[in-house]
C-alpha cells in the first residue's frame, strides 16, 4: 500500500500525482513523481517507499531494494518500518537473496510480531535456504569426486606411459641387434664375393 505523506504543498502534491498514476499501473511516471518528492523533502520516509513500489511493480527488485533501505532508515512511525522491511524480505525473495530476506522479515516481526504474511515468507524463505546450502553440499560432493577420478585418470595414464617407454627401450636393443646382424651378412658376402672374384682372376 502506498503512503500519503504530510509534507510541503510541493511534496503533497508530487506525491497525489505519483499515487493517481500508480492507480492507474503507470508505474514509470509514478516513479518519477516519488523521485521528484524525495528531492523536495529527503528527510521522509514515504516517497521512498512508494518509488520502491513502483519499481517492485516494474520486476525491478534490486532498486526496489535500495529504496526500501533509505525507507527504513528514514521511518520515523514503525508501521512505515515494518512495511518497508516487509517489502525488502519480498524483493530480496524474488532475487533469491535468502539471506538478505530472512534478516528483512525478521526486522518486520520485530516491529509487528502479529504479521502472519511476514511469518509464512520467512519460514519460505528459511526452506529456500536449507536446499540451497543442501545443494551446495552436494555439488561440493560430486566436484570432489570428479577430482579424485580424474587423479585416477592422470595416474592410470602415467603408469601406462612409463609401460610404453620401458617396452620402448626393450624393443630398441632386439632392433639394434638385428641391425648388427644385418651389416655381419652383407660383409659375409661381400667376403664371398670377393673370393669368388680371386677365383676368377
Amino acid at each position: 500500500s502506498l503512503v500519503a505523506t504530510a509534507c510541503g504543498p510541493s511534496s503533497a502534491r508530487l506525491t497525489r500525482d505519483g499515487n493517481r498514476a500508480y492507480a492507474r499501473q503507470a508505474y514509470e511516471q509514478a516513479l518519477q513523481a516519488y523521485q521528484a518528492a524525495q528531492v523536495k523533502s529527503p528527510q521522509l520516509a514515504e516517497p521512498y517507499y512508494n518509488a520502491a513500489n513502483a519499481l517492485y511493480r516494474q520486476g525491478k527488485y534490486e532498486d526496489a531494494l535500495k529504496q526500501l533501505e533509505k525507507a527504513a532508515q528514514a521511518a520515523q512511525v514503525d508501521a512505515v518500518a515494518q512495511n518497508s522491511f516487509y517489502n525488502m524480505g519480498n524483493s530480496s525473495y524474488n532475487i533469491r537473496s535468502w539471506e538478505t530476506a530472512i534478516e528483512a522479515y525478521k526486522q518486520a516481526l520485530l516491529r509487528d510480531p502479529d504479521d502472519q504474511d511476514a511469518k509464512h515468507n520467512l519460514e519460505l524463505a528459511l526452506q529456500e535456504l536449507q536446499q540451497q546450502q543442501q545443494q551446495q553440499r552436494n555439488d561440493q560432493q560430486n566436484q570432489q569426486q570428479n577430482n579424485q577420478q580424474n587423479d585416477q585418470q592422470n595416474q592410470d595414464q602415467q603408469q601406462n606411459q612409463s609401460q610404453n617407454n620401458q617396452d620402448q627401450q626393450n624393443q630398441d636393443p632386439q632392433d639394434q641387434s638385428q641391425g648388427d646382424q644385418g651389416q655381419q651378412d652383407q660383409q659375409q658376402q661381400n667376403q664371398q664375393d670377393q673370393s669368388q672374384g680371386q677365383d676368377g682372376q
